[in-house]
């Protein structure tokens, strides 16, 4: 009898944990977007009050107070799946600033025309 339950245990156990990490893989990948939606909504709000502003760490921008106390953790705690690449007002509009992996070959990514859309790059204020 005991030799039977832990057959069907072990038959279930591979559903359980596919299921378990497709739930896991879907809620990191609503969390990455809403985290790069707000990252680059405060890297906006501070690129378009300068008309040169230079390529800032996470760091910096946190003491800056462009990323808030959310934005840095984030940033800072996974690593391994989210890469930010400083960039300055000089930079071209097509480089990556924010680079994030959403399942085993799936990527996401902002540019820098996506946070400063060109025709607000470099305006005089």
């Amino acid at each position: 009898m005991i030799g039977i339950i832990t057959i069907l245990a072990a038959l279930l156990l591979g559903p359980v944990h596919k299921a378990y990490a497709r739930v896991k893989a879907m809620e990191w990948e609503m969390k990455v977007q809403t985290f790069a939606g707000r990252i680059a909504d405060q890297l906006r709000d501070y690129c378009l009050s300068r008309t040169n502003y230079p390529a800032l760490s996470v760091q910096e921008l946190s003491q800056l107070g462009v990323f808030d106390i959310q934005m840095t953790h984030f940033l800072t705690s996974n690593k391994d799946k989210v890469e930010y690449f400083p960039f300055s007002s000089s930079d071209p509009n097509g480089k990556v600033i924010l680079r994030w992996q959403y399942g085993r070959h799936e990527f996401g990514a902002i540019t820098k025309k996506e946070v400063v859309p060109e025709s607000e790059s470099n305006r005089p204020l």
